[in-house]
């Protein structure tokens, strides 16, 4: 029997960091969604997975864009999805509604369609 496989998105933020370490301590096949930039700038915007770096997959994804979060999904294929991802800064969510609005209605109905 395979491990189960888990999609985080969030997964540099605090909770999405601490789930991550949790779910790898439970067996399982932890994969990530990121900002491309996290991925271009490790040592700054990983430094919440420096524990479990090497036992995790990241994503490069915008949770704006459909498709990319469709091909995620459809490459991991995880049997759990965490949608944690949320606008970092509170005066920003006032200032780009939009933009705060669309990660959070969208990606979770992304992953329920796998």
């Amino acid at each position: 029997m395979s491990a189960p496989r888990a999609l985080i998105s969030g997964i540099t933020g605090q909770d999405g960091s601490y789930l991550a370490e949790f779910l790898v301590g439970k067996g399982y096949d932890v994969h990530g969604i990121v900002r491309r930039v996290a991925i271009e700038d490790p040592e700054h915007r990983l430094s919440r997975l420096e524990a479990i770096r090497s036992r995790i997959q990241l994503h490069a994804a915008s949770l704006e864009s459909y498709a990319s979060i469709h091909q995620v999904v459809a490459k991991v294929a995880p049997s759990e999805c965490y949608h944690l991802a949320a606008q970092s800064f509170v005066s920003y969510s006032f200032d780009d509604e939009f933009s705060t609005l669309t990660p959070i209605s969208t990606a979770p109905i992304t992953c329920s369609q796998r």
